[in-house]
């Protein structure tokens, strides 16, 4: 599964008019969807990070390893009558979706909670929280915060030097001027600022799991979940140490009910790929009315482009993509 689900496509076109599009062959889509990607992104690749907001969309499944930020899609085969082992999720006729989490027999329904888990209603979307905010270059650091950055937990430990008017003048341009900030994960300068990190990772928590029980002092070994403030906990050493103190003993996971993804994006892309479709059925017969959208969402991509539009998606650190570039020199506050 891609950026865009099939389920993104039936709230703009009736599924039979859909089918007849991709001629029941789904790899049709798949390949129209690159191309809408691909112009989405020539675009606003500038100013916005197409990588974050292009990640893929995948089903849950309890054996693999999320990281913050991932989307998932709730959608899995419908239950019949028979025996299923730990690990398997179904749809039920109510329209939820459960996970096994006890080997059942054939009459142990997915609403009995002796063997099942409900995870959700179907196609419900669900994404990583992050576990602390994500890193900014142009935000306020002091030693001991703690930030979110490409996938890894970082402590800082140099306090966020905020240059004085002075000191940019000594930069000459203001294309001089340094960064708030050093990257985490900087070549020359990222360990001495942030230390190496911690990865993170979220394997085996299902959404609307059972809260775990609470934290209490004592000994915890790798992979047990405890319940502090509100926020579910994992360990990731064997340890003593109450959560949140560092980063090194203890994770937070949770997910959050939701759709992540630009819902202005997820709409351009859908309707670029639908008018990509469109002539591989009859290019005489393809109504205005789509070639209509297509050109809207071009013109409302320039407009993000030139940023008449404000465009909610992750934007590129440091800031890229300007209108009016400029290396002019540092004005002074008072001259005489």
């Amino acid at each position: 599964m891609g950026y865009l689900r099939l389920y993104d496509y039936l709230s703009n076109i009736q599924s039979p008019v859909f089918n007849q599009l991709i001629q029941s062959n789904d790899a049709l889509r798949v390949t129209k969807e690159a191309v809408s990607q691909a112009l989405i992104s020539s675009y606003i690749t500038q100013k916005f990070d197409c990588a974050k907001e292009f990640k893929n969309t995948s089903v849950f499944s309890s054996t693999v390893n999320y990281n913050g930020n991932d989307l998932i899609e709730l959608n899995y085969p419908n239950w019949v009558v028979q025996n299923y082992i730990v690990g398997q999720m179904v749809t039920y006729t109510d329209g939820n979706c459960y996970y096994c989490y006890l080997n059942t027999i054939a009459n142990d329904l997915p609403t009995n909670t002796t063997y099942w888990h409900l995870l959700g209603k179907l196609h419900d979307l669900y994404y990583i929280t992050l576990p602390y905010p994500e890193f900014n270059v142009y935000g306020f650091y002091n030693v001991n915060d703690i930030v979110f950055w490409k996938n890894k937990i970082y402590k800082n430990k140099v306090q966020t030097n905020i240059p004085s008017h002075i000191g940019d003048l000594q930069s000459v341009n203001y294309a001089n001027i340094p960064l708030n900030n050093v990257f985490p994960d900087d070549p020359v300068n990222g360990v001495a600022n942030w230390g190496t990190g911690v990865l993170y990772g979220v394997t085996g928590l299902a959404p609307n799991a059972a809260l775990p029980t609470a934290w209490a002092p004592g000994a915890y070994v790798v992979g047990n979940r405890v319940l502090l403030n509100g926020q579910i906990w994992i360990a990731i050493t064997n340890n003593s140490i109450k959560p949140g103190l560092d980063i090194i003993n203890w994770q937070p996971q949770s997910w959050t009910f939701g759709d992540n993804r630009n819902p202005q994006i997820v709409e351009a892309m859908v309707w670029i790929t639908i008018d990509k479709l469109a002539p591989l059925i009859s290019p005489r017969n393809q109504p205005v009315f789509w070639d209509k959208k297509y050109n809207e969402f071009l013109l409302w991509l320039q407009m993000c482009a030139d940023g008449i539009v404000t465009l909610g998606v992750p934007v590129i650190q440091p800031a890229q993509g300007a209108r009016i570039r400029f290396v002019s020199k540092v004005k002074q506050n008072n001259g005489y």
